[in-house]
């Protein structure tokens, strides 16, 4: 359902100004917004204070593991680290960022996804639909590595592309889902119907996707249509 009115009451102000901006903006304004480095520092030193805050009552809190919170609160510490870093930098494509923003915060967090349609699934079947969807649309993988728990060959065993196209379609329209993890085998390996997974990506500019990879194929003309699309993360196995 996104943030409820009441919980964006309870947020420091400097939170709840930023939230009220970034609910009305466009992409592009989302871009300038999380640019802007007086506005990111002041919200990113509030939602660190929100977390230390969390992690202090749930160490009270008798159902909460011990440590578990935690490493929580230290990986969402480092997450937000690399992504101010990223953004200092400026190693974010305009189209990348604009979509990260525009999908995952403003759509899903700010908005709370096609609520209407998670609704009726939960009506339907008395759960909640998933959150994402996680595909292995192929095998075939261009590496050997011993002990893949993937079990991945070079055996062009695939999905037609047709069917992951309808399976991202139909998770869109029946469940309301945006995310969406591929797996593999090798992502970048996968081909079916002279089509691969970043021409999925591309029919599907109002979803996010994630790959796990070992980016070994992802070469220059590759990496200028995945900044051109913007709406994938690649996850790299240093493994393979």
């Amino acid at each position: 359902m996104g943030i409820e009115m009441t919980e964006k009451k309870q947020l420091p102000k400097v939170l709840q100004g930023v939230l009220l901006k970034a609910s009305t903006a466009s992409g592009s304004q989302l871009v300038q917004l999380v640019q802007n480095p007086i506005i990111r520092k002041a919200a990113l030193g509030e939602i660190e204070k929100m977390m230390m805050t969390w992690l202090k009552d749930s160490r009270s809190d008798p159902e909460k593991l011990p440590g578990v919170e935690d490493d929580r609160t230290a990986m969402g510490l480092a997450i937000m680290g690399s992504i101010n870093r990223a953004l200092v930098e400026k190693r974010f494509s305009e189209a990348y960022l604009r979509t990260i923003l525009q999908i995952l915060v403003k759509t899903l967090f700010l908005e709370g996804g096609d609520t209407e349609k998670v609704e009726q699934f939960t009506a339907e079947h008395g759960m909640r639909s998933p959150s994402f969807l996680l595909i292995s649309p192929g095998k075939a993988c261009n590496l050997h590595c011993t002990g893949c728990y993937a079990d991945s060959t070079e055996q062009p065993r695939a999905l037609e592309w047709s069917i992951v196209d309808r399976m991202v379609e139909e998770a869109k329209t029946l469940w309301g889902d945006r995310l969406f993890v591929i797996s593999g085998g090798e992502p970048f390996a996968y081909r079916s119907e002279g089509k691969g997974i970043i021409d999925l990506i591309e029919k599907h500019p109002d979803c996010f996707f994630m790959a796990y990879t070992n980016a070994t194929l992802i070469d220059e003309k590759v990496s200028q249509r995945l900044s051109k699309a913007g709406n994938l993360l690649l996850c790299i196995s240093v493994e393979g």
